[in-house]
């Protein structure tokens, strides 16, 4: 996701999560083939070029660049996403992943 600053509001910090957003309560059914699903998060960065360091419950993910959308599946119940880019900017959320049965 390329940022337009003003496009998006960035207030204190040089990124923002567009999805999921703080608090989001997310039901990820089950694929047909039984596997779990996953969730696509998007941050927009005011400097699309930055790296961005992805992690989960304080575990590294990924890294992004250019474009800062990662696909990755969670287990159900509250999970913390935060991003870090190269200047050690931090955005995060908390989210309550669900799963269908």
């Amino acid at each position: 996701v390329k940022a337009n600053p003003h496009q998006a509001n960035f207030h204190d910090s040089p990124m923002k999560f567009l999805y999921p957003n703080e608090g989001s309560v997310i039901m990820v059914p089950r694929k047909l083939d039984g596997s779990k699903g996953a969730i696509t998060c998007k941050v927009a960065h005011i400097d699309p070029s930055s790296e961005l360091f992805w992690h989960c419950d304080g575990q590294y993910i990924a890294t992004t660049s250019d474009i800062h959308v990662l696909t990755f599946g969670f287990d159900a119940g509250i999970h913390s996403i935060s991003v870090v880019d190269s200047n050690g900017n931090r955005s995060s959320v908390n989210v309550n992943i669900m799963e269908y049965s």
